[in-house]
């Protein structure tokens, strides 16, 4: 085993971690301590080739930071990396075949110019920590800044008899070899000068060998040594050490490389599937198998390798080139010249390429996120997970634990639910058609991630006809029969982290990669249901129905607060958390639910199939954790989301909630629901309690929990303070809330909202940032701001209350972004005397405050010709009768700007009337347009085309 200790002075940027890998991929090793990478984050990296890179951070002055790079063959051996401190970093690896179990430290000591004081804490930390691990093969690696000579007397047996000179700091790390009984490897082989020092002086004038590597176990170590030519501009070298331990035992398990990326020839591969001959097999799970294989030995055969463009040009790869000649020869000021320019290259390559790929998305119509993030040649792993008694472990067999105890307890049946009996109905299921699977096959994304079969939505999106007719004759069978292939009752689980703590594996979000053919089926299936289900949700429900959107409830919600505002009516809201709603809602429930709602029998049957005897398997790292699934909806599903809306429903229509809420023109508004997401509106806080106990208690009966911890409340100051709890915990309240991604809060105030909207444009920009800068197309520059940045900064503008002040935040905020597209900084502008509107001249974009205007006149057309009962309209058009108004001017309503421009002045101030009856209403518009557009002519003409009745 080859063991290295490197100081790469910094591993803070991309360009860095480049060059280290380029490097290391020249030469033979297995680990390689990495001591002064100065990164305030840290980073634990999975490459493509299989290596796993550990960088911890630096203290708050930029100094320290240890890492670890693990070679491709050792990976599966990781049981933990932690960063003791920003001095002190610690690898263990475990057992597996001849490899011993072994720990090795990453240690880079203070400087002489540090005081005493911290150098002794820095060895006190490190004994301490080496005496506290237990492993039978421990190494020490890192960068001293000390120098030990020979073996001075015969009591200094831990120092070998090949040194070069002594110094103070290196008769403390002698002092630390002895106390820890360990032994110095450098000094026990003896080396030429040239292949012993470790680091030089600027110029080449003085070498000191200060890196060291220090062992616990005699005749296991057989070299030491510099490798000279690994070179990435650092003034330290590479220093190496062989180790041999026991070759007993059996052989180690091998790392399976990953296989190199192919593309896909479509054309060819449905040329070659078309060759498929149907066949009835009396095993349903043959008769499957035997499709999946002819779908892979079609796609097998239409593959091609993929050519991956070069990330460094060949420029680039002649500096490094040319600075490794420059080191070998010894001419030290042009070598420092070039290991300058190979840093700037290689940045400048970097950004450079992946600018070129995601531009090149951009031209294509891809997603520029995922190209974006497929030209990063590594994936993050979780480093460490939080165990059930709070104390924090890094050792991935501890973790895979903690994943199986976690999901097996979640994914395990809490509440007892008998076998809900199915009714007997006398429908029978159609056969499916050859259209219905097209249909289906249409609506698949691209470019998601396959199941364990390894089939792509790609690959049925090429299929001929011919398998198109098998399809639908296999799934005519299933649904007959009520039998599903065996595949189908396993998936893969995937765990992304969404954010808070990333120790706590309750804030990662299980996504189940399921079969794409089994997707297609309950497509298939959802197809001819959901307006079944669609029927049985009310019209507080909006998530997942065609028709509803976000849009509603955050309206209803803002117009509720801007009428208890102006009325002065108390009003609470409670926002209800749920705690892993979809994956812990009990099966039987769901059934229950879906024959209530009148589905029939056979499709019900057919979904309890599915999820009886479920499996899934989680692969945090190499191993896989196997889980039963006993409950829960499958994230991943498109059928999911109306089953668990079913279950929701099922269970709140017992709720006696008739005469609780807010009277809105005769009907009880006292709540919303959006999927999961739930608000309770009540105009006192006992009411709210009443119902937030009512709700935790039918939740309890499916399996459903409450998260007390983000469930909140927020009321207005005409509500009277009073206990609010619920099993005997304080419901926190707030002032300020995210619904559904827009903020409320009980002044109707938009500027909390609009701070949010800049910072979500900001970081939307950032992602396209790379191609607008770098592209001349303007029209391509204007369509990626405008599809990408403008939907975040004006995301649920149509229910904005805009004031002038506001308005002129938004033209501010872009702006700013309109000046950074153009390379432009505010001082330029102003020194330059450029206006604004010269800039949108040459950007081409939409005009944030226009698009918001436009947005909410279209938006109020749809409120306007919206005949159902939703609760849009009807707090739209609610004027409390009851209540008389306090004298004085209103706050500034949604609807004032809608009334100057669809009304005339002696008009009513509510225009719902006249919105579509009037005729002289577009004339109207277009004389009141000059308010809101700059260019009225055109706008108006517009907006009377698209806002027409149809």
């Amino acid at each position: 085993m080859a063991i290295c200790t490197f100081n790469a002075r910094t591993l803070a940027s991309e360009a860095c971690i480049e060059d280290l890998m380029m490097q290391a991929r020249k030469i033979k090793y297995d680990v390689i301590g990495l001591t002064e990478t100065r990164r305030h984050r840290p980073l634990h990296a999975v490459f493509e080739t299989g290596e796993e890179l550990f960088l911890g951070t630096c203290d708050s002055k930029g100094v320290g930071g240890v890492g670890v790079l693990v070679n491709t063959h050792l990976a599966m051996n990781i049981d933990s990396y932690e960063s003791l401190t920003t001095r002190i970093g610690r690898l263990r690896l475990r057992r597996c075949g001849s490899t011993p179990a072994l720990t090795i430290f990453v240690a880079y000591a203070p400087t002489s110019s540090y005081e005493e004081e911290e150098l002794e804490a820095f060895y006190m930390d490190l004994e301490r920590l080496y005496r506290e691990d237990h492993t039978f093969f421990k190494v020490i690696v890192g960068d001293f800044n000390a120098k030990i000579g020979p073996r001075r007397t015969a009591e200094e047996l831990h120092i070998g008899t090949h040194g070069v000179e002594w110094n103070e700091q290196g008769e403390r790390l002698s002092e630390f070899i002895m106390t820890t009984h360990t032994i110095h490897g450098n000094s026990q082989f003896q080396k030429p000068s040239h292949l012993r020092w470790t680091w030089e002086s600027p110029g080449g004038q003085f070498h000191n060998e200060i890196d060291h590597i220090i062992f616990n176990r005699r005749f296991c170590l057989t070299d030491v040594a510099v490798v000279p030519k690994f070179y990435t501009g650092s003034d330290h070298r590479l220093l190496r050490a062989r180790f041999c331990f026991s070759v007993r035992g059996k052989r180690a398990m091998k790392f399976r490389k990953r296989s190199p990326k192919t593309s896909i020839n479509w054309d060819h591969f449905a040329s070659l599937a078309s060759k498929w001959e149907d066949s009835v097999i009396d095993n349903i799970d043959d008769e499957y198998n035997r499709l999946v294989e002819h779908l892979h030995d079609s796609a097998r055969k239409a593959e091609s390798p993929h050519v991956a463009k070069r990330r460094l040009s060949s420029k680039t790869l002649e500096l490094i080139r040319q600075r490794g000649i420059a080191r070998a020869t010894g001419n030290y000021q042009q070598t420092s010249e070039l290991a300058k320019q190979c840093r700037e290259a290689i940045k400048e390559d970097l950004k450079e390429r992946r600018a070129a790929v995601m531009d090149e998305a951009a031209e294509a119509g891809r997603s520029i996120r995922k190209a974006r993030r497929s030209f990063a040649n590594y994936k993050t792993k979780m480093t460490s997970l939080r165990r059930p008694d709070g104390t924090v472990t890094a050792s991935r067999r501890a973790m895979e634990k903690v994943i199986y105890d976690f999901y097996s307890d979640l994914f395990d049946s809490h509440v007892y639910l008998p076998t809900h009996h199915l009714r007997q109905d006398e429908y029978i299921a159609p056969s499916v058609l050859p259209s219905e699977i097209q249909h289906a096959i249409k609506s698949m994304k691209n470019c998601t991630a396959p199941g364990p079969d390894r089939i792509k939505p790609e690959h049925l999106k090429s299929i001929p006809q011919v398998i198109i007719k098998t399809l639908a004759r296999l799934f005519t069978r299933y649904l007959s029969e009520c039998k599903v292939p065996t595949s189908w009752k396993t998936s893969k689980t995937v765990l992304l982290y969404k954010k808070g703590d990333p120790d706590d594996i309750g804030n990662y979000r299980p996504i189940c990669l399921l079969s794409v053919i089994y997707k297609l089926f309950t497509r298939v299936i959802l197809n001819r249901i959901g307006r079944i289900l669609d029927e049985g949700q009310p019209c507080e429900q909006a998530g997942f129905r065609k028709g509803f959107s976000t849009i509603d409830h955050i309206h209803t919600l803002t117009r509720l607060i801007e009428v208890s505002r102006e009325y002065k009516m108390p009003l609470c809201l409670t926002f209800i958390d749920l705690k892993k709603a979809f994956d812990t809602v009990e099966t039987e429930a769901v059934i229950e639910a879906l024959g209530n709602q009148g589905v029939p029998t056979q499709y019900i049957r057919m979904l309890r199939e599915l999820y009886d005897n479920f499996t899934t398997r989680i692969s945090p790292f190499y191993k896989e954790v196997i889980v039963n699934v006993k409950r829960g909806v499958r994230q991943g599903d498109t059928i999911s989301p109306k089953l668990f809306s079913a279950a929701l429903e099922n269970i709140m229509r017992h709720l006696e909630w008739e005469d609780l809420g807010v009277k809105v023109d005769g009907r009880y508004l006292h709540h919303l629901r959006f999927a999961d997401d739930i608000v309770l509106i009540t105009p006192n806080i006992e009411q709210a309690e009443r119902m937030l106990a009512e709700f935790d208690n039918a939740c309890g009966k499916i399996g459903l929990r409450l998260n007390l911890t983000k469930t909140m409340f927020m009321k207005n100051g005409l509500v009277p303070d009073a206990p609010f709890t619920l099993n005997g915990k304080n419901i926190s309240e707030c002032s300020s809330y995210v619904y559904l991604g827009r903020e409320v809060n009980m002044m109707n105030d938009l500027a909390p909202e609009l701070c949010r909207r800049k910072r979500a444009a900001w970081g939307a920009f950032q992602n396209i940032e790379g191609v607008v800068k770098k592209t001349k197309n303007i029209r391509l520059r204007a369509h990626l701001f405008d599809t990408a940045v403008l939907p975040a900064l004006t995301y649920a503008s149509e229910t904005w209350t805009l004031r002038k002040q506001d308005e002129h935040a938004v033209s501010v905020a872009q702006r700013a972004l309109e000046r950074t597209m153009l390379g432009i900084s505010l001082y330029t502008q102003v020194q330059k005397g450029i206006r604004s509107s010269e800039l949108r001249q040459r950007t081409k974009i939409r005009d944030a405050v226009d698009h918001a205007k436009k947005s909410k006149i279209r938006w109020a057309g749809h409120v306007m010709r919206y005949s159902d009962d939703r609760w849009t309209r009807a707090v739209t058009d609610w004027i409390p009768r009851d209540i008389k108004r306090t004298p004085g001017r209103p706050p500034t309503r949604w609807s004032d700007k809608l009334t100057r421009f669809s009304c005339s002045s002696n008009c009513s101030r509510w225009f719902s009337n006249t919105f579509l009856d009037s005729p002289l209403y577009p004339n109207r518009r277009a004389q009141k347009a000059p308010e809101m557009f700059s260019e009225p002519l055109n706008t108006s003409k517009t907006l009377q085309q698209k806002e027409s009745p149809s």
